[in-house]
């Protein structure tokens, strides 16, 4: 199903990807956990699709108590990549983006990355 924004559009869509990284009692984790959000935005060209993403991003902070009692947050870090969507006709569960990578880490250019979960 195809929403009503995007049927007769002719402003392209962009797959925006942005880093967050979450902090207890204000400050990183030891160990850092960071999430890569996805999301889908309309924007005239990659500069204001990044613009937008960053904006998102930013309204993506929140916080909340933990089982112990600490203060947890998840603070926007930046836009990780921005790529155009070139598919004309986007429907639900169609993929948008995706990350591939080998062995255990997922490593960006600036050398932030992500350990693989241990097999179960």
């Amino acid at each position: 199903m195809v929403s009503a924004l995007l049927r007769g559009r002719t402003v392209p869509l962009f797959a925006v990807s942005l880093l967050s990284e979450c902090h207890l009692a204000g400050a990183p984790l030891p160990t850092p956990m960071r999430e890569v959000a996805i999301h889908v935005v309309q924007a005239r060209d990659e500069v204001e699709a990044c613009a937008r993403g960053a904006e998102i991003g930013s309204g993506r902070k929140h916080a909340y108590r933990n089982m112990d009692g600490e203060n947890v947050s998840w603070v926007f870090q930046r836009v990780v990549e921005c790529q155009t969507l070139y598919d004309r006709d986007l429907a639900d569960g169609m993929e948008v983006s995706s990350w591939l990578y080998e062995g255990e880490r997922l490593c960006l250019n600036d050398g932030w990355s992500v350990q693989s979960p241990e097999p179960s």
